[in-house]
């Protein structure tokens, strides 16, 4: 039975994802574990034979059961529906999303860091790259959101490589690109 203290984002899922999520493996409580806490609900939700909504619902459960980001930025992330179809990922207290459900995640989308006074810093895609500061977190948001790359759609149940192909045959097949 779920612990009913913990705190959950979105609608509950079916009780059978509920009964599997049990089981699935959760986030380290050591910060520099991100990647491997991503790695391990990716291969859980492979194993499992999750759709790619599933995986991502577990990741954004897993990035909200990890503590590492401010609740207020996760709970405005997960209410913008082109995030929420995103894979959520952390790394050092930022918040990252792929449009691939298994690392190496993609690294074409903004993040958002936190900044000082309980405000925000929006950063990339590349670590190189600086957005801008964001008084709160709706405004990380829209800055990430403003950003996305064209045609971004719900995360793709993969690896970047996968998602790679997967486009190119796309392209490939409608002559787009």
């Amino acid at each position: 039975m779920a612990d009913p203290s913990a705190r959950r984002i979105g609608t509950p899922p079916p009780a059978t994802t509920s009964e599997r999520q049990a089981n699935a493996p959760r986030a380290s409580p050591n910060a520099n574990d991100s990647e491997a806490d991503g790695q391990a609900q990716a291969r859980w939700g492979r194993e499992q034979g999750c759709s790619g909504r599933s995986v991502v619902e577990a990741g954004w459960q897993a990035v909200c059961d990890d503590g590492r980001v401010r609740a207020e930025l996760l709970e405005a992330a997960y209410r913008e529906p082109c995030l929420r179809q995103l894979f959520p990922w952390t790394g050092m207290a930022e918040l990252h999303f792929s449009r691939c459900t298994e690392p190496r995640w993609t690294w074409d989308i903004p993040y958002i860091q936190p900044a000082v006074g309980g405000t925000y810093w929006v950063s990339g895609p590349l670590r190189s790259q600086t957005v801008g500061p964001a008084t709160t977190a709706e405004e990380a948001i829209a800055m990430v959101v403003q950003r996305l790359p064209a045609g971004c759609g719900p995360a793709f149940r993969g690896t970047p490589e996968e998602l790679a192909a997967h486009e190119a045959c796309w392209e490939q097949q409608t002559g787009e690109g």
